[in-house]
């Protein structure tokens, strides 16, 4: 059986849209050092559903829910884009902000009303990264069953806000990048040449770089790790994995003419492009989605994955058609990589 994406569905939080200076001044650093990470982190606007300057870990966990499912449902329903919602038998949810018990996927499928029947699988800590195993497990299970699977990623990363001083460079750091964003994905099976084939899978991660990326907990709260070795530690192992998927199937990166990768930061990105042999005219679609919104964790690659498909691109790269390769690539918790090739036609 042939397992298609057959259509990606995205939504940002409309209640504080905010360019990076406002981010500084919400923040309240004023230091020539925090202005110079935010300014050189490739982002000119983010959107978050709340404030969490202030707000205790209670509070912030409290008004997570809420966001989120908001969220979670306008994504799905621009995914599914008038289809119907009774064809679904698999609804994976993936989010690292997510703590609650039932998970939000749970909480989804009432709202929307899913079949009773439908199955759940919560995918939790994996960060940046569980776009792609959310999709692995869609296509899993339409191959086994011919159903569809629906994949929901929901971030709301304005609930895990730290306060500390802006002297604390690895959290100032983070304060620069991320967003909130919910993402969903549908995997099935049709004949219009413009849904992709997802072709296969690769995964690849350094036992040694475990704690370099992540959540601790601090002071009873969540605080994210992001230490300085990430730019360099992270992109070999895109490479390796890139690599070994793609020359399975007797290509090499020159070979695939649509890429969508999770944009951890500038660094990372231009690392992974020098690695792959990529040029901007390559990655545009990563630059733009982090320009405009920033790196919503596992929300981010659908977001990239639709541009590239739509290809709303001043000056585009080659269009989508019949026999070309794509490949999704995501990055995260741990350095862990995930990636997903496709092909058109």
């Amino acid at each position: 059986m042939t397992s298609k994406l057959l259509s990606i569905g995205f939504a940002v939080p409309d209640e504080l849209v905010m360019t990076q200076d406002d981010v500084l001044k919400m923040l309240g650093y004023t230091s020539k050092r925090a202005r110079r990470i935010f300014m050189n982190a490739g982002i000119a606007t983010r959107h978050f559903a709340m404030n969490p300057v202030g707000k205790s870990w209670q509070q912030l966990r409290d008004a997570y829910r809420p966001a989120a499912l908001k969220l979670s449902c306008q994504a799905v329903e621009h995914c599914m884009d008038g289809r119907n919602l009774d064809d679904l038998g698999l609804l994976v949810f993936s989010s690292v902000t997510d703590y609650s018990t039932p998970a939000l996927g749970y909480y989804i499928a009432r709202e929307l009303g899913l079949r009773r029947d439908v199955v759940f699988t919560n995918i939790q800590g994996q960060g940046c990264q569980s776009a792609v195993p959310g999709l692995r497990r869609a296509t899993e299970f339409h191959h086994a069953t011919g159903r569809t699977a629906l994949v929901v990623n929901t971030e709301i990363c304005s609930a895990t806000f730290f306060p500390a001083s802006e002297d604390d460079l690895e959290n100032t750091v983070s304060n620069s990048l991320f967003g909130d964003a919910s993402a969903a994905f549908l995997v099935g099976e049709d004949d219009n040449p413009r849904h992709p084939v997802i072709m296969d899978f690769e995964s690849a991660y350094d036992p040694a770089a475990l704690d370099i990326l992540g959540f601790t907990w601090v002071d009873g709260r969540l605080k994210c790790r992001l230490d300085k070795s990430v730019p360099e530690v992270v992109p070999p192992l895109v490479k390796d994995a890139v690599t070994r998927l793609i020359r399975r199937h007797g290509a090499t990166p020159g070979d695939v003419l649509h890429w969508a990768i999770h944009p951890g930061g500038p660094a990372v990105l231009r690392r992974i492009e020098s690695l792959l042999g990529l040029t901007r005219s390559d990655t545009w679609a990563s630059w733009d989605t982090m320009r405009e919104v920033g790196n919503c964790s596992s929300a981010t690659l659908a977001m990239i994955g639709k541009r590239v498909h739509e290809l709303p691109h001043p000056h585009p790269p080659t269009p989508v058609e019949h026999g070309q390769l794509a490949v999704g690539v995501t990055a995260g918790a741990g350095g862990s990589t995930e990636a997903v090739l496709l092909r058109y036609g």
